[in-house]
């Protein structure tokens, strides 16, 4: 089985990428896996979230050899080399992704087609969610077609849904909550999977703190800067442990 692991930064995020790569390349070398950073042109219209759809797209049409593909935030270190992709993808579904719930103070609902937003003043709704940063689909039809889909979905392109932070993350939610034929086709595992953080100001309970072991860490939301200082220190700390 062939998998491949796609990523694509904008010019802001470039930083963050040249940082991470190396680690990224180190990885796919020792699994013989495809390692594909996009270099294409994109909407600089649409939310940065939604640059990975196109990329995706291109690369499961460009590469019909590679079976499965993981998006990866570039601000994401794969830390143990150890754990391989292969038990994630050793299924019958199409797409693979960790859920969590994730505590907002506006609800969304799809109602006959139409995407209602609902701030709730002074109240914390619990929203079901998937990680976006962290991802695998599978290169066939339908998985091509739901990413087609889903970027092409105006409702999603409204100011007040693309300005979310996890705009992206609510429209797939959206889907496999509302629509019928893509919760099927969904494989979701365990939460910490994928995901650990360096601490828990940008993510919800649950999420956990990186410990030495875990596959990945995600430095997330912080200025690309203070990002770039924190990625580096664990970078240095995956060498140490790997020399």
């Amino acid at each position: 089985m062939q998998i491949g692991i796609i990523q694509k930064v904008n010019e802001h995020h470039e930083p963050i990428l040249q940082c991470t790569k190396e680690v990224t390349q180190l990885y796919c070398n020792r699994h013989n896996y495809t390692y594909i950073i996009d270099t294409a042109e994109w909407d600089k219209s649409r939310n940065p979230r939604w640059i990975k759809y196109p990329a995706l797209h291109r690369a499961m049409q460009n590469h019909p050899e590679i079976d499965w593909f993981m998006w990866l935030d570039a601000d994401i270190l794969i830390m143990n080399h150890d754990i391989t992709l292969d038990p994630f993808v050793n299924t019958d579904k199409d797409f693979v992704s960790e859920t969590f719930i994730l505590p907002k103070t506006y609800k969304i609902e799809d109602i006959q087609g139409e995407v209602i937003l609902t701030w709730c003043k002074g109240q914390v709704v619990p929203w079901p969610s998937i990680h976006a940063g962290c991802m695998l689909f599978r290169n066939c039809e339908w998985a091509q077609s739901f990413i087609h889909e889903l970027y092409a979905d105006h409702k999603f392109w409204r100011p007040d849904l693309s300005g979310l932070t996890e705009s992206d993350e609510l429209a797939i939610t959206i889907y496999l909550m509302h629509y019928p034929g893509y919760k099927e086709h969904t494989k979701f595992v365990p939460l910490g999977s994928f995901l650990t953080t360096n601490e828990r100001k940008y993510f919800p309970e649950g999420v956990r703190i990186y410990k030495d072991g875990d596959f990945m860490v995600h430095i997330a939301a912080y200025p690309v800067h203070t990002r770039v200082k924190i990625l580096e220190e664990y970078k240095q700390r995956f060498y140490n442990a790997t020399t």
